[in-house]
């Protein structure tokens, strides 16, 4: 005779979940359209001599652009998982991957909140009657402005280790207006997502328009032309190519785990195939469409592009000021301060969220704990900011800035590339996508992506990651020996997790850590296996 034994098991929290396409659709251009493409595509731009770097640019979008953007949301969609327990999921070896995207994305997060604080600094400034960076000034619009960016934002007037008190408030504001949109929860984001985004594209054409009436009509057609044309020798360079790479990794948000977070909440059969081109091409004609605003602006202004790199790289927060200043009308400073904000604070929510969902998965009691998880989170990167706010607090800025973009995201692609693609395995890969996630793959897509994945997209990641290191330029000064510490995190961080994976499954063997664990599945099966009894039979002798 036998008796079954039920064992229950602890139950399985559900995760948040978007209302509609729609708002998703919004949680991913909102992600991905961000200071990216109106600060550093423009700054690119204008460094490698306009159109010229749009040649390598589109390249990296097609050999790195689209498969990883694909990969990623194929992956976060079909687990409904963010990247720290991806990995471990589809490979224990490989589990540092996940947490070394998080952690960057943590230093990152930093450095990009200042930015918004900046923005932030100036729309608050922006309300006066009298624009303050044209108050006492005899020079041009253009100089006028970069000396109020660089000695009121910046504090270059104040002594070294003083803190810029209302940069600091801009940074707190910043850091707790994000935990307020994020503490209601994902279907909250997307409410707050239809107004920032909105806002910011209906009002970029109407600065465009407004930079040509504000300018002369011919001075400003022949400027956009010189803007358009294209130095071969430059094509010639490694430079270009590897800033592309790290651009494109940048703008589209890949290797972060922002788009392995934002695709867990998807409905597990959701087509990102179509969402995964719409969202590229968006988001490149976006970074585009920057770059001729910020280009026209010079124009009507009547302003060369700076030879100095540091200036180039403070562009954003230059030209705008100028040319407000020119147009000289309320309350055109502060929509346009606000449409700059809207486009850093739509990317700032979701890098956080990343974060925050990290240690939801981690730790699955704090999900109880939902909003003082955020505020807490929120409030530590605001005091790991701090430094940022005092003067010299640039140099740190482009610090981390260029040490985290140029080596950091192009390792952790080309792992995430290689667990895929070889570890997995492609055909795989492309099964669970077509027959079990029912995604519409043609035949011309399915080997788009097999070439790319087995051959052209990891040679290219590796060929950029090992240009940037052979020729990287020392340009920190000071900072250099931190640079190179942040430049390794990533490394040392993959590197500690496949030692803990060797130490945790030595009894099973080191063939399992390339091998997908039972927990590589959709959550529906996680879920079910979690709350299903399970039964031992117990033998019973009797006798008569």
């Amino acid at each position: 005779m036998a008796f079954k034994l039920p064992q229950i098991l602890g139950s399985y929290e559900q995760r948040g979940a978007y209302r509609n396409q729609k708002e998703a659709f919004l949680a991913f251009l909102g992600y991905s359209v961000g200071l990216g493409n109106f600060w550093r595509f423009p700054y690119l731009c204008a460094k490698y001599d306009g159109a010229t770097f749009l040649i390598p640019y589109f390249a990296a979008l097609v050999v790195i652009g689209l498969p990883l953007y694909f990969l990623e949301l194929a992956l976060g969609q079909y687990l409904s998982i963010g990247p720290t327990h991806l990995f471990c999921f589809i490979s224990p070896g490989f589990c540092g991957v996940g947490w070394a995207m998080v952690l960057v994305m943590m230093l990152e997060t930093i450095y990009y909140n200042i930015g918004i604080a900046w923005t932030l600094f100036f729309t608050a400034n922006s309300f006066r009657e009298h624009l303050p960076w044209e108050l006492n000034s005899t020079e041009n619009h253009y100089n006028a402005a970069a000396s109020y960016f660089n000695q009121t934002v910046l504090g270059e007037r104040q002594p070294e280790t003083e803190i810029n008190l209302l940069l600091l408030l801009s940074l707190a504001v910043a850091s707790y207006l994000l935990a307020l949109a994020i503490a209601r929860g994902v279907w909250y984001m997307g409410k707050v997502l239809y107004i920032t985004i909105g806002v910011a594209y209906i009002i970029l054409p109407v600065l465009l328009v407004a930079s040509y009436v504000k300018s002369d009509g011919t001075g400003w057609w022949d400027s956009m032309k010189e803007y358009l044309r294209v130095d071969s020798i430059k094509l010639l360079e490694g430079n270009i190519w590897c800033e592309a790479a790290t651009q494109v990794m940048y703008t589209l948000g890949l290797a972060h785990g922002g788009l392995h977070t934002l695709a867990s909440y998807n409905t597990f059969r959701h087509n990102f195939l179509r969402d995964t081109v719409l969202l590229v091409l968006l988001d490149t004609a976006t970074s585009i469409l920057c770059t001729i605003v910020v280009f026209s602006s010079l124009a009507s202004i009547g302003q060369e592009l700076p030879e100095d790199k540091q200036e180039l790289a403070n562009l954003l927060f230059i030209v705008f000021p100028a040319l407000l200043s020119k147009i000289d009308a309320q309350p055109w400073p502060v929509i346009v301060f606000c449409m700059i904000f809207f486009f850093g604070f739509n990317s700032q929510m979701i890098m956080v969220e990343t974060i925050t969902t990290a240690l939801f998965d981690q730790f699955r009691v704090l999900r109880h704990c939902y909003v003082p998880v955020v505020v807490g989170t929120c409030t530590a990167l605001f005091l790991m900011g701090i430094p940022l706010c005092m003067r010299g607090g640039i140099r740190f800025f482009q610090c981390l800035d260029k040490n985290i973009t140029a080596h950091s995201f192009l390792f952790l692609g080309l792992c995430e590339v290689i667990v895929a693609g070889y570890v997995y395995g492609f055909h795989n890969l492309m099964d669970i996508i077509r027959n079990r996630m029912k995604v519409p793959v043609c035949p011309l897509w399915y080997w788009y992506f097999r070439v790319m994945y087995m051959f052209v997209t990891p040679l290219f990641l590796l060929a950029c990651l090992i240009f940037s290191w052979l020729y990287r330029d020392g340009s920190c000064g000071s900072w250099e020996v931190f640079g190179v510490i942040v430049a390794l995190y990533p490394f040392i961080i993959v590197v500690v997790g496949v030692g803990y994976a060797v130490i945790r499954n030595w009894n099973k063997g080191l063939a399992s850590l390339l091998e997908p664990t039972q927990d590589f599945c959709p959550e529906y099966e996680r879920r079910e296996r979690a709350a299903s009894p399970k039964t031992y039979e117990l033998q019973v002798t009797t006798t008569l």
